[in-house]
């Protein structure tokens, strides 16, 4: 999980995935859904890595975030 803080305040969310030696870069809103639901490829391996806000949401907030 990468998140940047922004200058403005606030943060955006992402991940990096690597599969097949592509790399993709999803962008998450702050629900931790993916913000290009039109990215089908993005989108899938989102899903099949079994992440949820549930299991991030707890590790953000350890960073007071």
């Amino acid at each position: 999980m990468i998140i940047w803080p922004l200058l403005i305040g606030g943060y955006e969310y992402g991940f990096l995935v690597q599969k097949d030696g592509e790399v993709y870069e999803i962008n998450l809103d702050e629900e931790l859904n993916p913000i290009d639901q039109g990215d089908e490829t993005a989108a899938r391996l989102w899903r099949n890595m079994g992440v949820s806000s549930k299991r991030c949401f707890p590790r953000r907030r350890k960073f007071g975030i």
